[in-house]
């Protein structure tokens, strides 16, 4: 029973788009009179939400480990730090400093996550040098348990510009509802 799991249906139609191309691809070049598809079943991403439900002490934590103060506004992404594989990170910085030179409120991005490659990592903390002056920039390694686990709480906002046809709809905003 061949099958390729496809998380939602809009996955589902693309991939259902991709064999139809290739298929007559197949029918056209070699004459091909039946071409054998796997099964296509959609089997939605999930997550146990009661291992992301705020602890009493996190969001106070967080922000704290983090020198967000009371009035601190904490825009939060989280995932892989590639540009290429996930997302360019300027719009969204860009955004934030505009947002961050119209209010007198501390605002604070986070990019909690992990790259993959050194020079990835130096790409997005040199954009933020150049482009967040006033944003409060913090990369935090999302690898680590305790992180993972309660970073979410000390957030306001929840973002995930992601950019790259390689990602669906993804576990990190599962995860951010869930949290």
């Amino acid at each position: 029973w061949d099958a390729i799991i496809c998380t939602s249906r809009a996955v589902r139609s693309v991939v259902e788009r991709q064999f139809e191309l290739e298929s007559e691809y197949f029918r056209r070049r070699f004459g091909a009179t039946r071409v054998p598809l796997p099964n296509l079943p959609v089997i939605p991403l999930g997550i146990e939400t009661a291992d992301f439900a705020p602890l009493p002490d996190a969001r106070d934590r967080m922000r704290g480990a983090h020198d967000v103060p009371d009035d601190g506004i904490v825009v939060m992404t989280m995932g892989r730090l590639s540009v290429v594989e996930k997302a360019n990170p300027l719009p969204l910085m860009i955004a934030l400093e505009h947002v961050a030179q119209q209010t007198e409120r501390p605002i604070h991005l986070w990019m909690v996550g992990w790259a993959s490659r050194p020079e990835e990592e130096a790409l997005h903390r040199e954009a933020a040098t150049a482009i967040c002056r006033k944003v409060r920039f913090r990369m935090i390694d999302g690898r680590h348990a305790d992180i993972r686990r309660n970073i979410w709480a000390g957030a306001d906002i929840f973002t995930l510009p992601s950019d790259s046809i390689q990602e669906t709809f993804g576990l990190v905003p599962v995860e951010a509802m869930a949290a």
